[in-house]
Parts: structure tokens; C-alpha cells; sequence
């Protein structure tokens, strides 16, 4: 798609992943979830949010650092 950043897709993608992901959760009777802020100005920081926690799970322990 022309005139569309790579950034905007992956975002576009993280909210979407999670917003699924919610919604798996609110189905089962059995887990427990926290809400975070859903406005358009915390769409930034949720995304950087959840980019981290990917980026901190593959990402190989720091040694003393």
C-alpha cells in the first residue's frame, strides 16, 4: 500500500493482536485481567509498551550490565 509507514502497519497490528488477546481473555470465566488507558493519545505508549515486553523476551539476559 502506497503512502502507508511500515510503523503505522506494526502499530495498526500490536492493537489489534491485543485488543484479540482481550477479548480472549473476557470470554473465560477463569482469568483475571488489568485494563490500561484505551485513549487515542495512550495508543503510543501501549504500543511501545508491548514492543518492549516482545523485544525484552527474545532479547538474551544482560550480564551485569
Amino acid at each position: 500500500m502506497e503512502g502507508v509507514h511500515s510503523k503505522q502497519v506494526l502499530d495498526l497490528m500490536i492493537v489489534t493482536q491485543y485488543f484479540d488477546m482481550m477479548s480472549q481473555i473476557g470470554s473465560s470465566s477463569k482469568s483475571n485481567a488489568v485494563f490500561l488507558n484505551h485513549s487515542p493519545a495512550s495508543l503510543t505508549e501501549l504500543s511501545a509498551s508491548v514492543n518492549r515486553g516482545f523485544l525484552s523476551a527474545v532479547s538474551p539476559p544482560s550480564m551485569g550490565r
